[in-house]
């Protein structure tokens, strides 16, 4: 038997920016790991009326199970509301590509773009 070392384990922390919701994610998003963003997302994003956006800036790795939270997320969100996803990493971004998730999840680089497209459909 193969000892592996242990992932970074996962961390969420919430906050308010402009009215807007924020999930900052650190860690690896994988099979571990999505069980605990689901526990913090869902319940926040349902009360996201605002906007939501996941900085996945500090994710490490994103597996499936992972990008199934991000999609369950976004639709846990009230009527109306917007979510943005902020993928900085090609280790991010590649899941998110490969499994369409960019075309139904706005994905940017960075955090003043996800402001951005929260506040183009306020107007």
């Amino acid at each position: 038997m193969v000892n592996e070392p242990a992932g970074e384990a996962l961390a969420v922390e919430s906050s308010e920016q402009d009215g807007v919701t924020v999930l900052a994610v650190t860690g690896e998003l994988d099979l571990v790991g999505a069980p605990m963003l689901a526990d913090r997302a869902y319940s926040v994003a349902a009360q996201a009326v605002h906007g939501l956006v996941i900085d996945l800036t500090g994710v490490h790795f994103l597996s499936s199970s992972g990008v199934s939270v991000l999609v369950r997320t976004v639709d846990s969100l009230p009527s109306g509301a917007m979510g943005v996803l902020v993928a900085p990493h090609a280790v991010v971004q590649r899941p998110i590509l490969l499994s369409g998730l960019d075309r139904v999840i706005t994905t940017v680089a960075d955090r003043p773009a996800a402001f951005a497209a929260i506040a183009a459909t306020r107007t």
